[in-house]
């Protein structure tokens, strides 16, 4: 899977599939993390604004519910050592 967009309708769509899957038991937890981990280092200016909050296209297409899985796991690796810069 892509870890570099070109625009966040494209990150949308990869976040919104990665987390699709894990919730369909596709993926395993240790895969959905280390994604979307990338993804948040690859894709700082497409993901967040300066204030550290999401984007909003990326809220309207990926959804509240996706979204607090992606900012727990974010905040889990930030607390383990992985700096995210967010």
């Amino acid at each position: 899977m892509n870890t570099y967009f070109k625009n966040q309708l494209d990150l949308s769509k990869s976040l919104n599939k990665v987390i699709d899957d894990y919730w369909k038991f596709k993926v395993d937890e240790e895969f959905l993390e280390g994604y979307i981990s990338e993804i948040a280092k690859n894709n700082e200016t497409l993901l967040f604004y300066k204030d550290g909050g999401y984007t909003s296209i990326v809220k309207n297409r990926v959804g509240i519910k996706r979204l607090r899985l992606v900012s727990k796991i974010l905040h889990k690796l930030d607390e383990g050592g992985e700096k995210i810069d967010t």
